[in-house]
C-alpha cells in the first residue's frame, strides 16, 4: 500500500498539459466587448473571453456557452 501512495497520479510523459493538449490561444489585441484587452478563446464555442482584470485566475467562464476554459 505504501508504494501506491508514493507513485505519481499521472504518468511522467503526460506532464501538466491535461493529456498533452495545448492551452487556448492568447490574443491580447481583441476583447469580446470590442475594446483592446487580453482575451482567450473558448475551447467549446470558440468565442473570445475577456481576461482583463482576471490575471490571477486560471479558469474563466464563457459568457456565451457557460463553459469554463
Amino acid at each position: 500500500m505504501a508504494d501506491g501512495e508514493r507513485s505519481p497520479l499521472l504518468p511522467v510523459e503526460a506532464g501538466l498539459g491535461g493529456g498533452g493538449e495545448a492551452p487556448p490561444p492568447y490574443s491580447p489585441l481583441v476583447s469580446p466587448e470590442g475594446g483592446a484587452g487580453p482575451s482567450v478563446t473558448c475551447r467549446v464555442c470558440q468565442r473570445p473571453i475577456s481576461v482583463e482584470g482576471k490575471g490571477h485566475q486560471h479558469v474563466v467562464k464563457c459568457g456565451a456557452c457557460g463553459e469554463a476554459t
